[in-house]
């Protein structure tokens, strides 16, 4: 099963200019993860977007997923 994520994370990716290889870490937010790709939805998207993982945080916080990986990664720069 595709991890249709991968998209965002490529274009991302593209947008900001940045090489693949140097990104060190992964945040991503899925709120109920099921089917094929189960608990490792966030580590499926980045590797199809080309990312060599060297961390990844998957956050399952239902509803508010995607805005806790955001206030993380704020708090990271």
């Amino acid at each position: 099963m595709e991890p249709y994520g991968w998209h965002a994370v490529k274009h991302s990716i593209e947008r900001a200019k940045l090489d693949p290889n140097e990104i060190e870490d992964v945040i991503m937010g899925c709120g109920t993860p099921e089917g094929a790709t189960g608990q490792n939805v966030g580590r499926l998207a980045a590797i199809w977007a080309g990312v060599q993982l060297q961390h990844l945080c998957k956050v399952n916080r239902f509803c508010s997923s995607g805005l806790q990986t955001i206030g993380w990664q704020l708090e990271e720069l």
